[in-house]
């Protein structure tokens, strides 16, 4: 990986996608052109990195189910509320960052 910042990874990965694990792997941000061309994506894994905020989440995200967000920075309860343009999410797990 690059910097802080999540690859393109609509360039390394198929858009029909629907598990992504990239848990431990320094990403700090969240890129929406980048991730939001997965729209078949149902799980994804974003644990045990540096996420403070939570902007690059899309509509275009409308089959994500699970989304495990556990260990990152995220310190403030508000980040959450961006979440809501997630319509399908029934599990998210932010356990072990310091808003919780």
């Amino acid at each position: 990986m690059r910097g802080n910042y999540l690859p393109d990874i609509s360039g390394n990965y198929p858009p029909t996608i629907e598990n992504l694990y990239l848990a431990e792997n320094r990403i700090s941000k969240i890129i929406p052109n980048d991730i939001s061309k997965l729209v078949n994506l149902k799980i994804l894994h974003l644990r045990d990195n540096h996420i403070r905020k939570l902007n690059g989440f899309t509509g275009y995200l409308e089959n994500l189910t699970y989304l495990n967000l556990r260990q990152n920075k995220i310190n403030k309860f508000r980040q959450f509320r961006k979440l809501k343009c997630l319509p399908n999410l029934e599990t998210l797990i932010v356990m072990q960052n310091p808003v919780a």
